[in-house]
């Protein structure tokens, strides 16, 4: 990131890719990034590393079994005096917003709801309100969301009779409850990552074989490089070093050329001393 007196200049050092902004502020791949105060001189830059070292700060928080939030926050319950056979299931929430629940909320059934004149149920606490629900056609089970109060978002089924409540609860011992540990077991399989293309064992996965490739490129590259090292060592000796068996034998052929040479020297003289005593 390089401020060059009047803008800012975003660079994926990856891609090559730049991004400017005069303000500094840049919210991209997810990631938001703000020059919050001070003044800044042309030149000045920051290198940007949000993953850097991340594996490594990882920490174990908790060693206890019994602290880890497996069950959901929030509980659904008929109670026994009802008189219809309605329930509600697969209760989930996106959010933490107004959880824990200020006080329950509570779906009454109404064959006539006081503000629509449609059956289904009037909401106490909570966001209130009315929820229609027509148990001719939609018995086999209607979903809702409840905004607000951690989108609550859960299925009713079956056949109310009026005055019938479904209560919406904190849930506040969680015992036998494990739903939230499922849900955070199903993030595995889920496509959460890559615009929603990808699980987390999908990505892992594809981070794996490509860490792999990338050692293996990197071993063949450095076996090639070896290589290449060595025939060049090879070519150099060949030329600027010394062979001690080639030199031996050099000596030798040298050795024995002197000896040739004594021994013409040697007849040459006997030669001359023979002419020298014929005149005599």
């Amino acid at each position: 990131m390089l401020f060059d007196g009047a803008t800012w200049f975003l660079t994926n050092q990856k891609t090559g890719a730049v991004t400017s902004a005069a303000n500094g502020s840049f919210d991209i791949d997810g990631l938001e990034i703000r020059v919050a105060s001070g003044s800044a001189s042309a030149g000045d830059s920051f290198l940007i590393r949000p993953n850097y070292r991340a594996a490594s700060a990882f920490t174990v928080a908790i060693t206890e079994p019994g602290k880890v939030a497996a069950a959901m926050p929030v509980v659904a319950s008929a109670p026994i005096a009802n008189a219809g056979t309605a329930q509600i299931s697969g209760l989930t929430n996106s959010s933490v917003t107004n959880i824990p629940l200020s006080t329950d909320i509570t779906l009454r059934y109404y064959d006539v709801l006081p503000g629509s004149g449609e059956s289904g149920f009037q909401v106490f606490g909570g966001p209130g309100g009315e929820i229609t629900y027509d148990p001719a056609t939609e018995s086999a089970g209607k979903t809702i969301t409840l905004p607000g109060y951690g989108d609550l978002t859960f299925t009713v089924a079956g056949v109310p009779q009026a005055g019938d409540d479904l209560i919406l609860s904190n849930n506040t011992n969680g015992s036998g409850d494990n739903r939230n540990a499922l849900a955070l077991a199903d993030l595995q399989r889920k496509g959460t990552l890559i615009g929603g293309t990808a699980s987390y064992q999908e990505t892992f996965n594809g981070t794996i074989g490509s860490i792999g490739i990338q050692v293996r490129q990197a071993e063949a590259s450095l076996a090639t490089q070896t290589a290449l090292r060595d025939q060049a060592e090879q070519s150099l000796n060949s030329i600027a070093g010394v062979n001690l068996d080639e030199e031996a034998a050099n000596l030798l052929k040298y050795q024995q050329a002197y000896q040739a040479s004594a021994q013409v020297v040697v007849a040459a003289n006997q030669m001359f001393q023979t002419l020298l005593d014929a005149f005599r």
